[in-house]
């Protein structure tokens, strides 16, 4: 009977070993998978817009980091205001590293985002010198919105009903991941901004 003993526990043992080393390929593959909806590496379409300083800024500016591009506007009553709040976490939780990216917000309400309301935003919500927040005339913006798949309504109480939308852009320019603007961690951001230092 010993005889039968020691092989079921070397498999036993053998089983627990190959159990735990899939187990930490998992954990390893989702340290070093991103966060969100694959976009298959597309290149991000480009364009040049008018941030809050009234300076003139490309997406290809920030080639060499990775970005993060938001669809907000300043008057905004619900996710707009969670965005930002959440995007300033994920610059504090990277720290120094924040500077190796690029967090951009693009407005969805060109009627009413002004210089003035978008440095009361940025500061309410504790962004000022931590994005630049582009503007533009709605011929610039709304081929743009199309082009990042973001709806943008304006609405009979100046409202704007608009996609709540965040794109992962790597350093070479190419689209990475979509995450939900409405449902997401900071802790998600940062994940992918740092995979792709």
């Amino acid at each position: 009977m010993p005889l039968f003993v020691w092989p079921l526990a070397a498999l036993v043992a053998v089983a627990a070993i190959a159990l735990a080393a899939g187990l930490g390929y998992g954990a390893w593959s989702m340290s070093h998978s991103l966060i969100g909806t694959d976009m298959h590496q597309d290149p991000a379409p480009g364009f040049t817009l008018i941030n809050q300083d009234g300076r003139q800024i490309s997406l290809s500016d920030f080639r060499g980091k990775p970005v993060v591009l938001t669809f907000l506007y300043t008057h905004c009553p619900d996710v707009c205001p969670i965005i930002a709040d959440k995007l300033r976490t994920a610059s504090d939780q990277l720290g120094p590293d924040a500077s190796k990216a690029a967090i951009l917000a693009i407005t969805t309400d060109p009627s009413h985002d002004d210089r003035l309301s978008i440095q009361r935003f940025s500061d309410e919500h504790g962004m000022t010198g931590r994005w630049n927040y582009l503007v533009g005339s709605p011929g610039q913006l709304e081929p743009l919105w199309k082009a990042y798949y973001v709806a943008a309504q304006l609405l009979s109480d100046s409202s704007v009903m608009h996609t709540a939308a965040i794109y992962v852009i790597d350093k070479g320019g190419r689209e990475r991941v979509y995450i939900d603007g409405g449902d997401f961690a900071p802790a998600d951001v940062v994940h992918d901004v740092r995979l792709l230092m």
